[in-house]
Protein backbone atom coordinates (compact mmCIF):
# COMPACT_ATOMS: atom_id res chain seq x y z
CA UNK A 1 0.00 0.00 0.00
CA UNK A 2 1.21 3.45 -0.66
CA UNK A 3 -0.06 6.94 0.72
CA UNK A 4 0.65 10.29 0.42
CA UNK A 5 0.12 14.34 1.52
CA UNK A 6 -0.55 15.77 -1.31
CA UNK A 7 -2.18 18.84 0.30
CA UNK A 8 -2.20 20.43 3.65
CA UNK A 9 -4.24 23.16 4.69
CA UNK A 10 -5.27 25.46 7.97
CA UNK A 11 -8.05 28.08 8.15
CA UNK A 12 -7.60 31.67 9.76
CA UNK A 13 -5.71 31.88 13.05
CA UNK A 14 -7.71 32.88 16.09
CA UNK A 15 -10.27 33.41 18.08
CA UNK A 16 -13.56 32.16 16.00
CA UNK A 17 -16.96 32.40 16.71
CA UNK A 18 -18.52 33.39 13.37
CA UNK A 19 -17.96 29.47 12.13
CA UNK A 20 -18.74 26.21 13.93
CA UNK A 21 -16.13 23.60 14.49
CA UNK A 22 -17.84 21.65 11.19
CA UNK A 23 -17.15 25.09 9.51
CA UNK A 24 -13.95 25.59 10.31
CA UNK A 25 -12.80 21.93 9.48
CA UNK A 26 -14.15 22.31 5.97
CA UNK A 27 -12.30 25.60 5.63
CA UNK A 28 -8.60 23.88 6.41
CA UNK A 29 -10.24 20.84 4.14
CA UNK A 30 -11.17 23.36 1.31
CA UNK A 31 -7.57 25.05 1.30
CA UNK A 32 -5.52 21.66 1.56
CA UNK A 33 -7.58 20.64 -2.06
CA UNK A 34 -6.25 23.75 -3.50
CA UNK A 35 -2.94 22.88 -2.45
CA UNK A 36 -3.26 19.85 -3.79
CA UNK A 37 -3.51 21.05 -7.45
CA UNK A 38 -5.06 18.80 -10.18
CA UNK A 39 -6.70 16.29 -7.74
CA UNK A 40 -10.42 15.47 -8.15
CA UNK A 41 -12.63 13.70 -5.81
CA UNK A 42 -12.26 10.28 -7.53
CA UNK A 43 -8.68 10.66 -6.03
CA UNK A 44 -9.55 10.92 -2.46
CA UNK A 45 -9.70 7.23 -1.24
CA UNK A 46 -9.52 9.12 2.61
CA UNK A 47 -8.79 12.52 4.56
CA UNK A 48 -7.47 13.05 7.89
CA UNK A 49 -8.25 15.77 9.93
CA UNK A 50 -6.44 16.69 13.33
CA UNK A 51 -7.15 20.07 15.44
CA UNK A 52 -5.43 20.45 18.75
CA UNK A 53 -6.32 22.35 21.82
CA UNK A 54 -2.97 24.38 23.23
CA UNK A 55 -5.19 24.68 27.16
CA UNK A 56 -4.12 22.86 29.52
CA UNK A 57 -6.42 19.58 30.59
CA UNK A 58 -8.09 19.36 26.95
CA UNK A 59 -7.04 16.63 24.45
CA UNK A 60 -6.36 16.69 21.21
CA UNK A 61 -9.16 15.27 18.75
CA UNK A 62 -8.28 13.50 15.21
CA UNK A 63 -10.50 12.18 12.84
CA UNK A 64 -10.69 9.92 10.28
CA UNK A 65 -13.07 10.10 7.23
CA UNK A 66 -12.80 7.18 4.61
Amino acid sequence: MKIGIVGVGHGKFGKRSDATVQELAFEAFRSSLEDAKNLERKDIDAVFIRSEERRVGKECRSRWAP
